[in-house]
């Protein structure tokens, strides 16, 4: 039986975003909000694609581009709170549209079966 998409990194991601949005932080603060929320986007684009991309897909693939920790986008802060706030909008769009909805098997679904 599966479960439903886990909504705690998504709740999670949201008050991150938020916190930054409205507050001023250390740099270590912005540093662990880029590894959440692109984890969480790239999870979120996992899971609602069971046979290949939704409409959630290509949005949560923007926003783990954006946030991604490696390749830092480098943007002023008062353009980091806007992107944060549209996309902590988005995380409550999906977190709305995803509940009790079932995931994918993930990357496991895109394979090929094996014989039995």
């Amino acid at each position: 039986m599966q479960s439903r998409i886990d909504p705690t990194p998504i709740a999670a991601s949201i008050v991150m975003l938020l916190l930054a949005v409205f507050g001023s932080w250390p740099y270590g603060f912005y540093q662990l909000l880029r590894l959440v929320v692109c984890g969480t986007a790239m999870y979120v684009a996992i899971r609602v694609s069971p046979n290949g991309p939704s409409g959630w897909t290509w949005p949560m693939a923007g926003v783990a581009v954006v946030f991604n920790p490696i390749w830092v986008v480098h943007l002023s802060r008062t353009e980091w709170q806007a992107i944060d706030a549209v996309t902590a909008a988005v995380f409550a769009g999906a977190l709305f549209a995803f509940r009790g909805r079932k995931p994918s098997n993930g990357l496991a679904s895109h394979l090929p079966r094996q014989p039995r």
